[in-house]
């Protein structure tokens, strides 16, 4: 015999399972669906693997397009006395290259000073100039990260400097930009550190292997009418003196020499490549001066990532299928500040952060049914 509820068993049951999918709905609204992600690093040339929705990541780098478009907007409007003619973009791996460039120099200059003591024409070498502190302070403040989301996925640096790059040169009268060491000749050319002459990476180290080669001379007694009588009087034997303090200080520079063809743990690249940047980077820095002033933007990804809602209810069970929204956050490390010889200072420096509203993600504008393609068979030549 066929059974109907009484109305009202049939109305309290139906609100029942409405108030069942509504409360699944609310214990899903961040990451529902979907296991969250392990922290990935906010930054770096390593890992780009991650479970964040690709609608996700898309956001994500919408916020990174909004927020540096404010960022060029800003820069572009600086208009000190003299004015920029140059804005240069800095990353992690730009800021990498500097410091390497910066130790490949202090080292070279330290053993060619040590080498010439063993000569008569010992000298002392030059410094480091007053903007390695700059990047060290820059380094110092790009280690703070934060993560707002339940997804979170690598977002490279440099593709933060790419876009800010794009941002700049859309700007219609803005500065010249530019990034990553990648100048004409003439731009680097003529520089100097505590008014040494910056030569190329290749010319110290010609410079240096030749300052070795003379002290090598002058310790072993080959160096004519005046062997022997540098600071280092020495007979030319093996248990010398002068020749134990040489192929002590000899060590020193054939491990400097190996650790440049080293390769880099994170890029894979030998050291050299990093500090041949690093030279095209100090070079053109060292050229700017008050009357010449460069505007320089440092940026560091700190965490990128974002939500996905998802919302279930009676309705969608029965037509729809899920209410899916998402949502994009990223957060940037920014210092914007001016090298100009003695009077390079820091003008604008905060952690900025843009999350974009949940929302449907909306179909490409000339969608060409490219999801139908299974396959590319019809590629091969017959």
């Amino acid at each position: 015999m066929h059974r109907t509820c009484p109305t009202t068993n049939c109305v309290f049951a139906v609100i029942l399972t409405i108030v069942t999918f509504i409360s699944a709905a609310n214990a899903q609204k961040k990451g529902g669906g979907s296991a969250p992600a392990a922290p990935a690093p906010a930054s770096g040339a390593g890992q780009t693997s991650s479970n964040a929705p690709f609608e996700i990541q898309m956001l994500s780098y919408g916020a990174l397009d909004q927020t540096l478009k404010k960022l060029a907007a800003y820069s572009c409007k600086l208009k000190p006395s003299p004015a920029y003619k140059k804005i240069l973009i800095l990353d992690p791996p730009a800021i990498q290259a500097l410091q390497s460039y910066d130790s490949f120099f202090a080292n070279a200059q330290a053993l060619s000073a040590a080498f010439n003591t063993m000569t008569p024409s010992g000298g002392a070498g030059g410094g480091i100039d007053t903007f390695a502190d700059i990047t060290s302070a820059v380094v110092a403040a790009a280690v703070a990260s934060t993560s707002e989301s339940s997804f979170s996925f690598t977002l490279q640096d440099p593709s933060a400097a790419i876009v800010l790059l794009h941002q700049l040169q859309s700007i219609n009268q803005c500065t010249q930009a530019y990034y990553a060491g990648v100048y004409t000749a003439d731009q680097i050319s003529g520089a100097t550190l505590n008014g040494t002459p910056l030569t190329s990476v290749s010319q110290q180290l010609n410079d240096l292997a030749a300052t070795r080669t003379a002290a090598l001379r002058y310790v072993v007694g080959q160096a004519g009418a005046n062997a022997g009588a540098g600071p280092c009087v020495s007979k030319g034997t093996a248990q010398d003196p002068c020749v134990a303090a040489f192929n002590s200080l000899d060590s020193t520079y054939n491990a400097f020499l190996a650790g440049l063809s080293a390769p880099n743990p994170t890029t894979g690249q030998p050291m050299i490549s990093s500090v041949t940047q690093g030279y095209r980077l100090r070079a053109f820095l060292a050229k700017a001066s008050e009357q010449e002033p460069v505007l320089a933007i440092y940026l560091s990804v700190a965490a990128a990532g974002g939500t996905q809602q998802v919302r279930k209810n009676l309705f969608t069970a029965i037509f729809t299928g899920d209410w899916i929204r998402y949502s994009g956050a990223v957060s940037l490390n920014v210092i914007v500040f001016q090298v100009a010889g003695a009077k390079s200072n820091v003008l604008f420096s905060n952690l900025l952060r843009y999350r974009t509203p949940l929302k449907q993600i909306n179909g490409p504008g000339k969608y060409d049914d490219a999801a139908n393609a299974g396959d590319n068979l019809d590629s091969v030549p017959k």
